[in-house]
């Protein structure tokens, strides 16, 4: 049951209101933005809830059964926090909200919840964004558990690997691009395949904080897995890590076996049910 503070239900109930919504967006990074549908900024709890951005919703719905519940917002690309750079880098992605009702006349009286949840898809073009909001039962659409792999499913350098990635990164600067996908570092003379299936880490230029996937590394070139949302240009700056192949051997190269999360040996459904017999 929806529990609302005594004196904000009076005041819906007085017949004449004056209320706003307030979106409390939580980054992954821990920043906290605020935004309104009202004409004016109102300050609550601490935050700002700045109105010069504007925004469009589709109506908050609800029922009493598991089916997710979703809503979309539109608005204009008018904050600092807020641009479509921002977006591409993926610094909105799983962002927690909350979205609250007050009495923008007297903020004292307390919030109602209207809903809960996570942004899932967030889009932008030059001048608007559009941004979806999970509620909390998108979860439970979710399949949780693990999954039985031969490759390891650890993330290379991650707490499960262990491995330390520090005398194994490097860093460079472009000196050719090809197709905003192939750079070109004449400063990279590392034997070929050492930087497959690593990721590159831009420190400079107009992709600065986004991380690409490598698809295959020569001597002196790096072929990344996707175009960088961005022009590269020469002298852009890069730190790169080394690639796993994940495999049971490329585990033992690194000399971390002990932590190979992949599971090789376990027996195929077919050698269960026929014991190894053609069927």
């Amino acid at each position: 049951m929806k529990s609302i503070p005594a004196s904000l239900l009076a005041h819906y109930q007085s017949g004449t209101t004056t209320t706003a919504m307030l979106w409390r967006v939580t980054l992954a990074d821990g920043s906290v933005l605020g935004f309104t549908d009202h004409d004016q900024d109102i300050d609550y709890l601490g935050v700002t809830y700045t109105a010069e951005e504007g925004f469009a919703r589709t109506a908050i719905t609800g029922n009493a059964s598991l089916s997710v519940d979703n809503l979309d917002v539109t608005g204009f690309l008018q904050s600092p926090a807020l641009t479509i750079e921002a977006i591409n880098k993926g610094l909105w992605d799983f962002a927690a909200v909350d979205i609250w009702r007050v009495n923008w006349a007297d903020t004292s009286m307390g919030h109602e919840v209207m809903r809960t949840g996570t942004l899932g898809e967030v889009s932008a073009d030059d001048l608007t964004f559009t941004a979806e909001m999970r509620g909390l039962t998108q979860r439970l659409a979710q399949n949780v558990g693990a999954l039985y792999l031969p490759t390891c499913d650890a993330e290379f350098g991650d707490a499960r690997c262990t491995k330390s990635l520090a005398g194994l990164t490097v860093t460079g600067s472009v000196t050719g691009v090809s197709g905003n996908r192939v750079v070109g570092d004449s400063a990279r003379t590392e034997a070929a395949g050492t930087y497959t299936n690593g990721v590159l880490t831009w420190t400079g230029g107009a992709n600065v904080g986004m991380q690409e996937k490598v698809r295959v590394y020569t001597v002196g070139q790096i072929d990344l897995q996707m175009p960088a949302p961005y022009t590269i240009v020469l002298g852009d700056t890069y730190s790169l890590v080394q690639g796993c192949a994940k495999s049971p051997d490329a585990c033992k190269a690194y000399s971390n076996f002990v932590n190979f999360r992949g599971d090789p040996f376990v027996t195929g459904r077919d050698k269960v049910i026929f014991n190894g017999a053609n069927p």
